[in-house]
This record gives structure tokens, C-alpha cells and sequence, in this order.
């Protein structure tokens, strides 16, 4: 059986022929164009530089800190022991020395005083909700320290 080749306009052609008329066959396929070096390596720059570029956005969205909200004079919290506090940083330096049962009177079941505080005046609603569910004067340290990491100290 004797076979042709040919390619006409991006497409191949193959006919194969045998000693009948039945046997005749002919296969025609497209051919994808050629691929010249330079358009994968231009291509894969094209897609480094925009992984970059998303890469970057997410990394600034991580990167960028709070500023700290000082409470004035009318608004800082007047803890029972005789401290008062002006910022979250003020209660994170006043816990690890509060006794649980000075802390046990502002973050009862029935008062969250300081997370109302840290959500009202702070506006940090996300460290006061941590906060309501800390049971113990260390569990709220903890969420202090936490959340103090997104700011800009």
C-alpha cells in the first residue's frame, strides 16, 4: 500500500492507496501553526509578571497595620484596681498583672466591659468578640497580644 503526504494551508493530508478502489483511504487533519522560541518565553514573562503583580496585592493587604485608637480622657476605661486605660496596648501591658478576680468584675457572663470598650470606643469589633468569649484573665491576654499584631505599633 503506498501512502502521500501532503501539507496545503495548515493542513495535512494523507492518502494511502492500495490495488482497489475500496481500499482507498484519505485522512485529512489540522495542523496547529508553528510556534516561533520567542512566544512561549514572551507568554511566560506575561504570566510571571502578573503572578508578581497579584502576589504583591495580597502581600500589601496583609502587610498593612492599623492605626492604634487612643481613647480622650471621657472615654478611657476605669479598670476596679485604679488603672485607667487609654488603648489596646494599655490593656495588653495592664492584664498580665490583673488579678482574676479584678478581671472576673469587668468580663462577668452578665458585663463584658471590655469588650464592649475595645468595640465601642476602640472600634475593633473583632478583638471585642474574642474577647467576650475569654473566660480567664490569660485567654484574654492572649486575644490582646493577637490582635495587637495587626497594628502599627
Amino acid at each position: 500500500m503506498a501512502t502521500r503526504k501532503k501539507i496545503i494551508g495548515g493542513e495535512l493530508t494523507v492518502k494511502a492507496s492500495g490495488k482497489t478502489a475500496a481500499s482507498k483511504v484519505t485522512i485529512t487533519k489540522k495542523l496547529a501553526p508553528k510556534k516561533t522560541a520567542t512566544a512561549p518565553a514572551a507568554a511566560s514573562k506575561t504570566a510571571v509578571a502578573k503572578k508578581a503583580a497579584k502576589t504583591a496585592k495580597v502581600a500589601s493587604k496583609k502587610t498593612k497595620k492599623r492605626a492604634v485608637v487612643v481613647a480622650p480622657e471621657e472615654r478611657a476605661f476605669w479598670v476596679n484596681n485604679g488603672e485607667v486605660l487609654h488603648s489596646l496596648v494599655d490593656l495588653g501591658s495592664c492584664l498580665p498583672g490583673m488579678t482574676a478576680r479584678v478581671y472576673r468584675f469587668h468580663a462577668d457572663p452578665d458585663h463584658h466591659d471590655f469588650a464592649l470598650w475595645v468595640a465601642h470606643v476602640l472600634l475593633d469589633p473583632q478583638c471585642a468578640a474574642a474577647l467576650r468569649s475569654a473566660a480567664s484573665v490569660t485567654a484574654a491576654e492572649l486575644v490582646v497580644v493577637k490582635h495587637l499584631k495587626r497594628y502599627a505599633l
